[in-house]
C-alpha cells in the first residue's frame, strides 16, 4: 500500500479561553487533520458477502500526530477491521490527542474484471470513501446495511451561514437511545464547527426502529453537501439515510446574482 498526502487549506480558527471560562466541548476542540494516509482496497470479506456500509474508527495520537492505537466505534464485522488496521498507518497534525474517521465502502453497479482494488479517496478530512466495481464472476447484487433506520424526525436545516461560506463536511455523532428508539442524548465526536450544532439539534428529534433489538448507544455520520441539483423546490434541501450508519443533507450551492452587482458609471 502506498502513502498519499492530503493538502488541506482553509481558515484557521483560534480563540483565547480564560481560566474562568468553561472547558471546551469536544466539538470545539481543534480537529486533527490528516497529513499522510494509506490507501485501502475494498475488504475481501465484504465483497464475498456483497456488503456496503460505513465504519467509524477512533485513533489515539501521540504528540507528533502518529497513531498509537485505533478502535472501531461502529460498522459491520466485514468492514470495520480493515478500516481499523488502515487508520493505524495514518499521521495527523500534532496537537489533538485523538481523531475520528469514517470509512464509507461503496460497490458501483458497473461490472469489471478485477474488483479487488478499487478507488480510495478522502471526501472530507474525516471521511474516506472506498469504491470498487462488481466483478463479472460474482452473482447476486451488492446490498447496503439498512438496519436500524430513522422512522421519525424533524425537518433538517442546513445552517445558512454554512451555505453562504460554502462549508460542507461530515459530523460524527454518538447517540444515546431509550427503549423506544428515541434519541435522549447526542455527543459530537468531531466535524466542522459551522455544521456540528445543526447536526446535534436535528439528531435530538430522531426516533429509530430496527428489526432486531435496538442498541442503547449508536454512532452515526451526518454528511452535509452542497451538490443538490434540483433547486426548484422551495426547501432547496434533501435529507436521506444512505445506510444504517450515515445520513445525508444535500442543499443547493449559493448563487451570485450578477444582475444586482453595481456597474461602474459609463464614461
Amino acid at each position: 500500500m502506498r502513502a498519499g498526502w492530503l493538502a488541506l487549506s482553509g481558515l484557521a480558527l483560534a480563540a483565547a479561553v480564560s481560566a474562568q471560562a468553561p472547558a471546551p466541548t469536544p466539538a470545539s476542540l481543534p480537529a486533527a487533520q490528516p497529513r499522510t494516509f494509506v490507501e485501502l482496497h475494498y475488504p475481501a470479506a465484504a465483497l464475498e458477502l456483497h456488503m456496503q456500509g460505513t465504519a467509524v474508527v477512533r485513533a489515539t495520537l501521540d504528540a507528533t500526530g502518529r497513531v498509537t492505537d485505533a478502535v472501531g466505534l461502529a460498522g459491520l464485522p466485514s468492514l470495520t477491521p480493515a478500516a481499523v488496521e488502515n487508520l493505524r498507518h495514518w499521521t495527523f497534525t500534532p496537537g489533538p490527542a485523538s481523531a475520528v474517521i469514517a470509512y464509507r465502502f461503496e460497490i458501483e453497479h458497473g461490472r469489471c474484471n478485477d474488483d479487488t482494488r478499487g478507488l480510495f479517496r478522502l471526501r472530507h478530512p474525516n471521511l474516506a470513501v472506498v469504491t470498487t466495481c462488481w466483478g463479472v464472476n460474482r452473482t447476486g447484487a451488492p446490498t447496503w446495511a439498512s438496519d436500524p433506520w430513522i422512522e421519525e424526525r424533524a425537518e433538517a436545516v442546513y445552517p445558512p451561514i454554512a451555505v453562504s461560506a460554502r462549508v460542507a463536511g461530515a459530523v460524527m455523532l454518538q447517540l444515546a437511545l431509550d427503549r423506544g428508539g428515541r434519541v435522549t442524548n447526542v455527543t459530537a465526536l468531531g466535524g466542522p464547527l459551522l455544521l456540528t450544532q445543526a447536526a446535534v439539534e436535528h439528531a435530538r428529534t430522531w426516533r429509530l426502529r430496527s428489526y432486531r433489538r435496538l442498541p442503547r448507544e449508536l454512532v452515526m455520520v451526518y454528511e452535509f453537501a452542497l451538490d443538490l441539483r434540483d433547486c426548484q423546490s422551495p426547501l432547496r434541501r434533501f435529507f436521506w439515510q444512505g445506510d444504517a450508519g450515515v445520513v445525508h443533507l444535500d442543499a443547493c450551492s449559493p448563487t451570485i446574482d450578477v444582475s444586482a452587482t453595481p456597474r461602474p458609471p459609463a464614461r
